[in-house]
């Protein structure tokens, strides 16, 4: 489990981080745009409801997500 502050706007960079995805990787992965993730990490456009779910989903069980994350890593080397 991810421990983050819920009241910290940059609760998406502790997530990412914890993840060892960078910016561009996590936008891929979870097929946002990388302004998008930039913008959450600096608190300057907030998530909506889905997006903070899809975030605790995340912080709650990040070894499967990591799993996951790394299958998804490994076809995006190879499609490059």
């Amino acid at each position: 489990m991810i421990f983050y502050d819920r009241g910290k706007r940059a609760e998406t960079k502790v997530i990412r981080k914890a993840l060892r995805l960078t910016p561009h990787e996590f936008a891929t992965a979870l097929q946002l745009s990388l302004a998008m993730v930039r913008d959450w990490e600096q608190g300057r456009d907030p998530t909506d409801q889905a997006a903070r779910m899809l975030l605790r989903v995340i912080a709650c069980d990040p070894k499967a997500i990591k799993r996951d994350l790394e299958v998804f890593k490994s076809e995006l080397r190879q499609n490059e």
